[in-house]
């Protein structure tokens, strides 16, 4: 007959200890192998961007969204306009008859500056005087005859408005 300690010379003390070793060994094991394979992700998601510049290039164009140009003397397109309310920005029209209204003009034409390029202005000749601000809050309608007038339509439609707005629009600036 054999005996179970004459086939493993290690006592049982032994083979307790070995069982804890192999334990700390197989959980090594565990952590080195969900590094490896979060590495391994990592790369080929990585790889991904060089493979499909192009897709990316279009997402960096949607985050960085600019206009060559703020200050418009043609109608836009509606999918222009549509595209530039997308984005953000507030589109300012304005309709006025011939010979009429230089002073607002001139106001409308830096209005992208005042505005730190939120809003495209257009600026159309037509048969009545008029102002139109659209962007994703909606239509406004105002009048072209002063300043304040433009300054109320404008800053009911933009969206990140500076805080001169808030005086303007409840009516604490007598400034023309």
């Amino acid at each position: 007959m054999l005996r179970i300690s004459s086939l493993h010379p290690l006592s049982a003390k032994e083979l307790i200890e070995m069982k804890k070793r192999t334990k700390i060994v197989l959980g090594a094991l565990a952590i080195i192998l969900i590094f490896g394979m979060s590495s391994i992700t990592y790369i080929v998601f990585s790889l991904g961007s060089f493979i499909n510049p192009q897709q990316q290039q279009q997402e960096q164009q949607q985050q960085q969204f600019s206009l060559d140009q703020y200050v418009f003397y043609e109608a836009l397109s509606n999918f222009r306009k549509s595209q530039i309310i997308q984005n953000g920005l507030t589109v300012v029209t304005m309709n006025h008859k011939t010979g009429c209204c230089q002073d607002s003009i001139t106001f409308l034409e830096s209005l992208p500056q005042i505005f730190q390029n939120q809003v495209a202005v257009e600026i159309l000749e037509g048969d009545k005087n008029e102002l139109q601000a659209s962007s994703l809050r909606g239509t406004f309608k105002g009048g072209v005859e002063n300043k304040n007038e433009i300054l109320e339509t404008v800053c009911l439609a933009i969206l990140d408005a500076p805080p001169d707005c808030g005086i303007i629009l409840i009516g604490g600036s007598n400034s023309t």
